[in-house]
């Protein structure tokens, strides 16, 4: 796990679900049915907050780190990212997955937050590559990839419809 992940962008103050309030009704809320179309099914089959809560202790069972996104203006949660660590590589890697609060999207949160991850990763850690997948339709998150300094690589292990990214961390 990514101990002790925190950290600031110019309008996000970024830290563990664990100091949220509420942090169940806020992964529920973010839960919407445009953005479940693009989520594992793990995630996007949550429907009530004890799933939500069950799902949030099962992460740090599994040492996958979840992620908040607060507004720094307003203490509002506008994101989440979720990250864990994959073996089977020469690299140290992580994967990533993200979504936005539907009040949010389109204003450049899903950048700054993962920019601001990669920039932390970069100094507090030994992971040399981020990784992310994204379904192929979906447009907005391979822009938000590709602004924050993704390549496309080739994806052997699933369809056509899922696109494999990666971002090798340059220390």
């Amino acid at each position: 796990m990514l101990e002790g992940c925190s950290f600031e962008t110019d309008r996000l103050s970024v830290d563990s679900w664990r100091s949220a309030d509420n942090a169940a009704a806020v992964l529920l809320s973010h839960l919407t049915e445009e953005a479940r179309q693009f989520l594992p099914d793990s995630l996007a089959s949550i429907r009530t907050l004890d799933h939500a809560a069950e799902w949030l202790e099962q992460q740090e069972v599994e040492e996958t780190d979840v992620l908040f996104a607060k507004l720094r203006s307003s203490s509002v949660t506008t994101a989440i990212l979720v990250a864990s660590e994959q073996s089977g590589s020469e690299a140290a890697s992580l994967y990533i997955g993200y979504l936005v609060s539907p009040n949010h999207r389109g204003r450049g949160i899903a950048t700054e937050l993962v920019r601001g991850f990669a920039r932390w990763v970069g100094e507090q850690t030994k992971i040399e590559l981020i990784v992310a997948g994204v379904d192929s339709s979906h447009i907005a998150s391979r822009s938000v990839l590709t602004k924050s300094g993704f390549f496309e690589v080739e994806n052997s292990d699933t369809s056509a419809d899922y696109l494999k990214y990666e971002k090798r961390i340059d220390r």
